[in-house]
């Protein structure tokens, strides 16, 4: 059997992983490790099915799993609150507690695998814990060095993945360099950073700037690198690309061999290189999704499979409409935003019977209609009837960060018989609009724009 062939009878449902799976919410951005938001922003317990095992150091909101599995009806895994020990991360917390590694062996040792939402050096020394390893990674070094931005790089150019311009730096004097024969404008990537330039993962440096320091030209760097999280090199630096689409190809390798390609979603909302929101489907010129997937099958799965890097990749890349070149900007070794939503969506449509799932996401600033923070029993009270599962209908998927103030991942559903995305974003549209009037909110609220 191909690599094709295995792809298209890959035995992965629509939803969750194909094992039954313990689901680790690691923290992610470097510059969050230890934030009592970040530790509470739940996400990949939405994926799980009722044979996987959510580990969480806070409980999940008693309200929100009400309106989880009685309106919406969907199933949950089963959550397990371990105690936080205040290492800063989950991921340090259950390495912190033999009770819980016992309870994980136990797990492992009956058919379960382990999937984190961020994987750094403490996953990788909590994965050796084990008396093997209990992730879908074959190795877990390469794995590793998959994720950062320059052990991508080097994987692109062995493989002869398509990769923008660009170098490795290890000095501000080679960034300097690589600016110069670049001679556009760039972008200089943290090697282990996440989170977009809010985050400090990355910095733009453009031409003009360049143009402008003159013979300061180092100063600048020097700046610009200090903006970084973590600062420390190496560094990837790469050409900003123009008039491109900003999408996601999202890879699970099997340890079996089989592979499931999750939908491709070119209908990503950014925000300096941070995820804000994204839809799918959507209508990209024809034959692209064919291009794709032949990439995807002859060269990206098979390089990853000989590096041993199963497992989930969430791989960023940009499209140019005009010209059909791809370019894949970093590979994220865990589930994506995306993932947590599309899962989510097509478990609502599962136990909804949602004929034809649409979806249209956003984190919509909640806290700038309102004015202060809103819990998530509030916002279920004001929406009302309009998170019921019907035609069209909205979903929330971040109940803990609420109380903080945090931006509400507010979800457009449109699931009938003629569902679209524009009726999904008529449903957001509609909520946005409720929550304006509740409040008395006057300025208007941008409804961001979805490629077609």
């Amino acid at each position: 059997m191909t690599i094709s062939e295995k792809t298209h009878h890959s035995e992965k449902p629509k939803w969750g992983f194909p094992k039954p799976t313990i689901l680790v919410d690691s923290q992610s951005a470097p510059k969050l490790i230890g934030d009592v938001i970040e530790q509470q922003y739940f996400r990949m317990f939405l994926m799980g099915k009722p044979e996987d095992v959510a580990l969480v150091n806070y409980p999940i909101n008693d309200a929100y799993l009400g309106y989880v599995q009685n309106t919406l009806g969907i199933p949950l895994p089963t959550i397990v609150p371990i105690e936080n020990t205040g290492k800063g991360t989950l991921t340090r917390d259950i390495l912190n507690q033999p009770d819980v590694m016992a309870y994980m062996q136990d797990l492992v040792d009956n058919g379960h695998k382990v999937q984190f939402f961020n994987f750094l050096q403490d996953e990788v020394e909590l994965a050796h814990a084990f008396t093997e390893n209990p992730t879908y990674a074959k190795n877990l070094e390469a794995y590793l060095k998959l994720g950062t931005k320059t052990g991508f790089r080097e994987f692109c150019q062995k493989y002869h993945v398509p990769i923008p311009p660009g170098a490795i730096c290890h000095t501000p004097q080679e960034v300097s360099q690589v600016l110069m024969e670049i001679d556009e404008d760039c972008i200089v990537k943290s090697d282990e950073g996440t989170g977009g330039a809010e985050l400090g993962s990355n910095v733009s440096i453009s031409k003009m700037e360049i143009l402008a320091a003159g013979g300061n030209l180092d100063v600048l760097i020097g700046d610009k690198l200090q903006q970084l999280t973590p600062a420390e090199p190496p560094y990837d630096v790469q050409q900003k690309l123009k008039n491109v689409m900003e999408g996601s190809l999202h890879i699970f390798i099997n340890n079996d061999g089989t592979v499931a390609i999750d939908p491709i979603v070119f209908g990503q909302f950014s925000h300096e290189g941070s995820y804000v929101g994204g839809h799918y489907p959507n209508h990209l010129p024809q034959g692209f999704n064919e291009k794709l997937i032949q990439l995807a099958n002859e060269t990206v799965i098979p390089a990853l499979t000989a590096e041993g890097a199963t497992g989930m990749h969430c791989m960023d890349c940009l499209f140019n409409p005009k010209t059909h070149d791809v370019a894949f900007i970093e590979d994220n070794t865990r589930p994506g935003a995306l993932d947590f939503i599309h899962h989510f969506v097509m478990k609502v449509a599962d136990a909804n019977k949602l004929v034809h799932p649409h979806w249209f996401h956003y984190q919509l600033p909640l806290k700038e209609i309102a004015g202060r923070a809103v819990p998530f029993e509030e916002l279920q009270a004001i929406l009302g009837e309009q998170l019921n599962p019907s035609e069209s209908f909205v979903a929330i998927s971040n109940p803990n960060v609420l109380t903080y103030g945090y931006d509400v991942h507010l979800t457009g559903i449109s699931g009938g018989e003629f569902g679209s995305v524009g009726q999904a974003l008529a449903a957001y549209a509609k909520a946005v609009e409720t929550l304006k009037n509740h409040f008395g909110y006057k300025k208007d609220i941008p409804l961001p724009q979805y490629e077609v």
